[in-house]
């Protein structure tokens, strides 16, 4: 054992590890991320993180309008109380309750159904807007996202280009498009089909696990193994299906050394910094480096500013390896 038991603790992360961050690509942890961008190998995985920045619900306030969406003809003040009381811990099992009594009736599924659309409609169509073209920027091979608003597709077309917009959950057992071109995969639907969308429990079983959609499981093993890395964004990696995927990829072909090749943008608090490093560590258990940035100022819109930053740190870079290929062809 060494002389001094404390050589064996682990790095923390503290404040001084941030000053003026972001400051991306000055870490050697961060050169896959580099490399992943100048071989156009980064997909973006984006969640509900980045619609709320412009008044979409996140997953307790979609619960809650679920829950209210009947009124008191079906759910008394008393079981209201202890669904949101629910929610506030497990949003989807919320939703999965209210959706089976919603199914009963095709009055009731037509209101469950409305509060879902209303609840991820932008209140800043500004900002709806920008925060896309802020993911645009990044330049990926290829975007997924959880979310259900369609909002990548209110950038205009200038923006957007030639990208072609994959609803996974309506797809049958034929092959997914390739990732490439930068093109958009809804991985549980939209709400322009919102009967195929997956937000409950039972929902989520049947699309993970059922035979018809191991064509899905395909494409996100290659999504988390191989070339790829991905930049996960506004999203906190809770779900155990997504968590299962990765995890396999990273571990189930016999590697000796598991690498961090994913990349999590994770907001905290100053006060936070404790738990974030016991979390990076967890997060390590899947080959994601977490990557913080303090919101204690400016919230969770502080993303705005880590995206631009990091577009500048991209088109900095792009700009360098464009003069290195132009000094090598002389």
């Amino acid at each position: 054992m060494p002389d001094n038991p404390q050589d064996q603790r682990i790095e923390l992360f503290d404040r001084s590890h941030i000053d003026g961050f972001p400051r991306f690509f000055r870490d050697g942890e961060d050169r896959r991320l580099f490399d992943a961008i100048k071989n156009q190998e980064l997909i973006v995985f984006y969640g509900a993180g980045v619609s709320k920045l412009a008044g979409c619900a996140n997953w307790y306030e979609l619960a809650c309008d679920v829950i209210d969406c009947f009124g008191g003809s079906i759910y008394s003040d008393l079981y209201k109380t202890v669904l949101r009381e629910t929610a506030a811990v497990d949003p989807r099992k919320a939703i999965s309750i209210c959706a089976a009594r919603a199914k009963a009736s095709p009055e009731l599924l037509g209101a469950y159904y409305q509060a879902i659309r209303d609840a991820v409609k932008p209140e800043n169509d500004t900002a709806f807007i920008d925060i896309h073209e802020q993911l645009c920027g990044l330049r990926p091979v290829a975007f997924i996202t959880t979310n259900i608003d369609r909002g990548i597709e209110r950038v205009p077309a200038e923006i957007l280009g030639t990208r072609k917009v994959i609803n996974l959950t309506t797809l049958d057992s034929d092959p997914i498009p390739d990732l490439r071109n930068g093109n958009v995969f809804y991985l549980h639907g939209s709400v322009d089909a919102i009967d195929k969308t997956v937000l409950t429990t039972d929902e989520y079983i049947e699309y993970y696990y059922n035979r018809r959609t191991r064509h899905l499981m395909h494409f996100l093993r290659e999504v988390f193994i191989g070339k790829y890395s991905v930049l996960f964004l506004g999203y906190g990696l809770a779900e155990y299906e997504i968590l299962q995927n990765i995890y396999i990829a990273a571990n189930g072909h016999g590697n000796a050394q598991r690498e961090n090749r994913h990349f999590l943008l994770t907001p905290i608090f100053s006060r936070d910094v404790a738990k974030f490093n016991i979390e990076k560590d967890y997060f390590g258990l899947f080959s994601v480096r977490a990557i913080p940035y303090f919101i204690d100022h400016e919230g969770y819109g502080r993303l705005n500013h880590v995206l631009r930053e990091l577009r500048k740190e991209i088109q900095a870079s792009a700009a360098t390896l464009d003069l290195m290929q132009e000094m090598d062809s002389v």
